[in-house]
């Protein structure tokens, strides 16, 4: 059996729902939106916007280091957690996982 995903890039305002949905019935694809984030957030115990924000941008290599070497110096500049209890990694095949 193959399995089809189509991805639509876009900006805010540019219907790109609209068009995903008009494609989606089109085809007979189910159309995936924001049931990715919302299962997400219940499997990692958060709100949608957490995952959201993470799905957004990837934690750089120095954040890591430079997040992990600070923690517990009083003399290092406060850095709030990360979003959420868990790792980029985590994520994408979680992710993954809910869209197989």
């Amino acid at each position: 059996m193959i399995k089809t995903t189509i991805t639509i890039s876009r900006q805010m305002g540019a219907g790109g729902s609209y068009i995903g949905q008009l494609i989606a019935k089109r085809l007979g694809l189910k159309y995936i939106d924001r049931e990715v984030l919302h299962l997400a957030a219940q499997e990692f115990g958060c709100d949608e916007e957490t995952i959201a924000a993470r799905s957004e941008r990837v934690t750089s290599f120095w954040e890591r280091v430079l997040g992990g070497l600070s923690f517990g110096v009083p003399e290092a500049a406060y850095n709030p957690p990360p979003l959420g209890n868990f790792s980029d990694r985590e994520l994408f095949e979680k992710q993954t996982q809910i869209l197989k």
